[in-house]
């Protein structure tokens, strides 16, 4: 008797699924860099915006150089800060969708408390060349935050990281390789695999981490997280689960959502001067 066989189909089959799933990774990455860093959408205020120098008395504006060209970033000293009286730094990432133009109430809010006030625009976003990642953020982060604190009036004992929504991951990169005295941040994400994970995307594909819960779960210092309850972008829990790895951290909620948070009320300054305030003499581990 002969016994007929079927061929078996087993690796076109995985040569199938494995084209597939290359098609699939491809048209994630590109479709996660522009949802996580939309530029176009925070370039189209980049001409109004150019007006917050003028806003914004004794701004110095600075070109840091970069492997694709120039990155823009901003420095405002603190009033009366000098090298015999110097001020702590603050080093502030900002949204998604916004700009260091747009930042005005950041400046403003931390020089009434005393402090030297530095963001460095993301790649691709206002006059800075190139495309963003949390890669070439935080490094030219570094770079500006190494240069800022070679100035006389900065006291580096004094060095906060603070973020709003995006920034957050940022800063949170930026603390693995500095331990800042404090961190604040803004409307903050557990990690970007959670996010990614709501549309659809397995952790396995995400390029950006921006995993804060892995850095806040190994920082000793104080966090002030706040975060609006109906915020539907990055959810409420996503601050409570951090809260949850950070016993040095308070949590404080607010009756907003996301983008309509209120980043100039008294209460949100009187947080963060009741932190600052707090703070004891501390020694920066930067380049540890």
């Amino acid at each position: 008797m002969t016994v007929q066989t079927t061929p078996h189909r087993w690796p076109k089959r995985l040569r199938r699924s494995g084209s597939v799933l290359a098609i699939y990774w491809l048209g994630a990455c590109a479709f996660q860099r522009n949802l996580i860093f939309p530029t176009s959408a925070a370039n189209r205020s980049f001409a109004e915006g150019e007006a917050a120098p003028a806003r914004l008395p004794n701004l110095d504006r600075r070109m840091l150089s970069t492997d694709v060209g120039t990155t823009e970033y901003w420095y405002r000293k603190a009033p009366g800060a000098t090298a015999t009286t110097p001020a702590g730094l603050v080093v502030f990432a900002h949204g998604n969708a916004e700009l260091i133009y747009d930042q005005d109430s950041i400046f403003l809010g931390f020089e009434k408390l005393g402090y030297n006030v530095a963001m460095c625009e993301y790649r691709g976003y206002g006059l800075s060349d190139g495309s963003p990642s949390q890669a070439s953020i935080t490094s030219d982060t570094k770079a500006m935050l190494e240069l800022l604190l070679e100035e006389p009036e900065v006291d580096p004992s004094r060095l906060i990281f603070a973020g709003r929504s995006i920034g957050t991951g940022i800063v949170c990169s930026l603390a693995n390789e500095s331990t800042p005295a404090a961190i604040i941040l803004i409307s903050p994400l557990e990690s970007m695999a959670r996010l990614a994970w709501n549309l659809y995307i397995p952790s396995l594909f995400v390029l950006d981490k921006l995993d804060n819960k892995s850095t806040l779960s190994s920082f000793q210092g104080p966090v002030l997280l706040m975060h609006g309850t109906r915020d539907q972008v990055i959810p409420f829990d996503h601050a409570v689960a951090l809260q949850e790895v950070t016993p040095s951290s308070t949590l404080e909620p607010f009756d907003c959502g996301h983008n309509d948070f209120p980043t100039s009320s008294p209460r949100v300054w009187g947080l963060i001067d009741n932190l600052l305030s707090s703070l004891a003499p501390h020694e920066s581990s930067w380049l540890r």
